[in-house]
């Protein structure tokens, strides 16, 4: 018996790459060759059986159980990493379908005698089970789903650069060249704008620029203490300015779930969409207006207070009420005198003729 191979969580990773970079940078539907591995014939037979199944979770729930199984007998691998080795293996699966429609049923759609049986190197599939497989991709809904998710594929705004080394690679690659220490694990903001970079480091899509540069804003603020991520809501999606994806986390790679990359549980998860961020900004300009609307009500009621306080002493029989100037230059600026209280202060100045002058009293004379 051959010995076990060791397999460990970056192994799982770095195997993956192909499957999830692929679907990222070409059409859905349009997969590469999945790696081979090695796995009994019995469990190939009894998952191709299953071929033309849609439900993973209903209809392989043995089937998963068997390959785990199965797997155990081939590798050395840490029951801790079932649900990741068998998310690897769920990927390969659906590329494996993938590239068989790709090769052998597209381009021979209305020869029935070339899509009659299984192609020589895929024939451990059975020919019931691949009837059954031609006939679900060559009907109409299949191919309208076909349809959706290759312009799901075409919307994406901004695809790597990567080709097939992946975010793990693309981390072992950068350490190489010293600008990574080994270990240091960057900001996934960081690594998503070197996927995105061409070969010499440039910047490929203009449409990229105003991204960096927000990402480099938001760095230094965060550096500076400024702003401080909350779950998902971190540089990259403030950026983007478009929410986490549910199932997967953007600069980082495969099989790397939110509640795993962020450490926060599902319901507390912070989110933001750019819709959120416009209400927030509107929220806070309304709130600014309603203050500014409060302060001047306040003055208003102040200026009444003032006018009925003046009409009340006037109706106590009292006149030349000096009214208060108010200051331009704060509470620490000089103070403007009212002229009817400088007048009468000049009715109180003494003329100098009135004065009249007062002479010493002369020393007595004691004698000699």
């Amino acid at each position: 018996m051959a010995p076990k191979r060791q397999i460990s969580k970056v192994q799982i990773q770095e195997d993956d790459k192909q499957a999830d970079e692929a679907s990222e940078q070409s059409n859905a539907h349009e997969a590469t060759e999945p790696p081979q591995t090695e796995m009994s014939e019995s469990v190939q037979a009894t998952e191709i059986t299953a071929t033309t199944s849609n439900s993973t979770k209903k209809r392989y729930g043995a089937s998963r159980e068997k390959l785990w199984l199965d797997i155990l007998e081939t590798f050395k691998v840490s029951k801790k990493l079932k649900k990741g080795v068998l998310k690897s293996a769920s990927a390969k699966w659906r590329q494996f379908k993938t590239n068989l429609n790709r090769k052998f049923v597209k381009p021979n759609l209305g020869q029935k005698k070339k899509l009659r049986n299984p192609p020589n190197q895929y024939a451990f599939v059975g020919k019931e089970a691949w009837k059954k497989f031609v006939a679900q991709r060559i009907t109409d809904d299949w191919k309208s789903l076909s349809e959706q998710q290759s312009n799901r594929v075409r919307k994406r705004k901004y695809p790597h650069r990567m080709s097939r080394k992946g975010y793990i690679g693309l981390l072992e690659e950068e350490q190489k060249k010293g600008n990574l220490k080994p270990g240091e694990k960057p900001d996934r903001s960081i690594m998503w704008k070197k996927a995105r970079k061409g070969k010499d480091g440039e910047v490929v899509d203009p449409e990229l620029v105003e991204v960096y540069d927000k990402i480099d804003t938001l760095l230094e603020k965060q550096s500076k203490g400024e702003f401080s991520p909350c779950g998902s809501e971190d540089v990259l999606t403030k950026a983007l300015e478009t929410p986490e994806h549910s199932g997967r986390v953007r600069g980082v790679g495969s099989f790397v779930t939110p509640s795993m990359f962020f450490n926060l549980p599902t319901g507390k998860r912070c989110r933001i969409t750019k819709a959120e961020l416009l209400a927030r900004d509107r929220e806070r300009d309304a709130e600014l207006e309603k203050a500014k609307q409060e302060m001047e009500r306040t003055r208003q009621e102040m200026e009444r207070t003032k006018e009925e306080m003046v009409q009340a002493l006037k109706a106590m029989g009292l006149t030349n009420i000096p009214s208060p100037k108010l200051s331009e230059m704060a509470s620490c600026g000089q103070k403007v005198a009212s002229p009817s209280v400088v007048k009468d202060l000049d009715q109180l100045l003494v003329d100098d003729d009135d004065c009249v002058p007062i002479k010493p009293i002369p020393p007595e004379n004691k004698g000699p």
